[in-house]
């Protein structure tokens, strides 16, 4: 595993996982926009929320509608479920082209790029919840709804992390870079 970060973490694979991954956020703007267009207010999907309760989904829903209840389904079901291997590949192969960087190539923190799988498997699970959800419309449950948002609030850490695993190995390239340059 070691040895595949360190030879896939390069701009022939960092680049068309960094584009596929502008793709998804563009077409995640699109039908967003689509669903405030039907809600006639910002109503961020469910993935883009920090937290929520049942009161919360269900006014959401039925603000969709079942023509905005589609869109977010397909959103959720197609779009969403590509989009954990696009900003995953993403995240794993620049966080894993920094640290090769700047630490020995015999190291076991590259392994720290691989924390970006954990929010691809939460995002998952994340996604299966809003479809129930969503099937479930209008009889939903409480408590399912309850651990939907935890694993929802899981998710948003998570992607913290990621963005700090590619962020701060980042900066300290940048550094190092910039030390050599001015020698």
């Amino acid at each position: 595993m070691k040895k595949l970060l360190t030879t896939a973490s390069n701009w022939k694979f960092i680049l068309p996982s960094f584009l596929a991954f502008i793709v998804c956020l563009y077409l995640f703007q699109v039908n967003q926009a689509k669903i405030n267009e039907i809600t006639g207010t910002e109503s961020p999907i469910v993935d883009l929320r920090k937290d929520y309760d049942k009161a919360e989904i269900q006014e959401f829903f039925g603000l969709l509608k079942e023509e905005g209840r589609e869109i977010h389904r397909s959103t959720t079901g197609i779009l969403d479920m590509i989009f954990p291997f696009t900003y995953g590949s993403f995240f794993i192969l620049l966080s894993a082209f920094f640290l090769k960087q700047i630490i020995p190539s015999e190291s076991n923190w590259i392994y720290l790029a691989l924390v970006p799988v954990l929010l691809m498997i939460v995002d998952y699970i994340e996604n299966f919840n809003t479809l129930a959800m969503l099937d479930a419309f209008p009889d939903l449950d409480a408590q399912k709804v309850a651990e939907a948002s935890q694993i929802t609030g899981i998710k948003n850490m998570l992607t913290y992390a990621s963005q700090a695993i590619v962020l701060i190995p980042g900066l300290l390239y940048l550094i190092q870079w910039l030390r050599k340059r001015g020698k």
